[in-house]
């Protein structure tokens, strides 16, 4: 039964990291200028690309019609925008630092996602580049 289970699960990942047509033309449209560009399923069940353009890390989210829901690339603090530092100071008390992202949202627009240590594990913050804060997730 175990192996069964197993079997079961490696062919659904594969067949969830293999997009469909409708994805792959969405992606090539959104980014036509794309390299090294390998899929996977992420947690959601969405597909997820990631890739280079000029040289810079990206990662897209589109779901299984094809629409596009998100790109993520890691930026470092010296480069976020004032007013989004300023934010993080006031709303974390200056905790550590896990991961930054740069996140462009079909739903959002473009926001930071700041990832920082709490004491009972991570907390990821959303801040826009102007500053305002547009929510918190625990993990």
């Amino acid at each position: 039964m175990r192996i069964i289970l197993m079997l079961f699960s490696q062919l659904l990942s594969c067949h969830l990291s293999d997009p469909p047509v409708k994805v792959l033309n969405a992606f090539q449209q959104k980014y036509p200028n794309a390299k090294e560009v390998s899929w996977n399923a992420d947690r959601n069940g969405r597909h997820e690309a990631d890739f280079k353009v000029g040289g810079t890390h990206y990662r897209a989210d589109f779901n299984q019609d094809g629409t596009w829901v998100e790109t993520e690339t890691s930026v470092k603090w010296k480069d976020l925008p004032e007013a989004t530092k300023e934010s993080f100071k006031k709303e974390s008390n200056q905790k550590s630092i896990v991961e930054i992202e740069l996140v462009d949202s079909s739903k959002n627009g473009k926001f930071y996602d700041i990832e920082y240590k709490i004491s009972v594990g991570k907390q990821d913050i959303l801040i826009t580049p102007d500053g305002k804060v547009i929510g918190t997730d625990n993990h």
